[in-house]
């Protein structure tokens, strides 16, 4: 597609060049050329904006490989609009945190291998809606 755009407007700079030169004969010659310069500043440009585009993606890209943290947010289920159960692992083990707008505070703690944190969560979650 860029490659088809790039070439019509290649081919209409030419033409345009070109009448341009055979209706003003040769004393146009040096707008014919600046014609030519703007063309060439232009493809610089638009060649410069997918390398650039590229660049910041593999900057992005690096960026997230060095902000690998050792705790990990696994869900977060909201209960409100200030209150939330938030589930971390932190060196293997899972904690479900109890998240308001003036404190956080850790509910329950499970190994890796648990497979009852669907039922905990409920709990978890009526005890809070309970309480408020």
């Amino acid at each position: 597609m860029f490659n088809r755009i790039l070439r019509v407007y290649l081919t209409l700079m030419f033409l345009l060049s070109g009448i341009s030169y055979a209706s003003s004969g040769i004393g146009d010659l040096a707008t014919t050329s600046q014609v030519w310069r703007t063309f060439l500043g232009l493809a610089v440009v638009l060649a410069l904006v997918p390398l650039s585009l590229w660049g910041i993606k593999k900057l992005q890209s690096a960026q997230l490989r060095l902000q690998r943290s050792d705790i990990n947010v696994l869900a977060v289920q909201s209960l409100g609009t200030k209150e939330k159960l938030v589930l971390v692992e932190v060196e293997g083990k899972r904690s479900l945190l109890g998240v308001t707008a003036n404190s956080i505070n850790k509910l329950e703690e499970y190994s890796e291998k648990e497979n009852s944190f669907r039922v905990e969560m409920s709990k978890a979650e009526s005890d809070i809606k309970n309480e408020v």
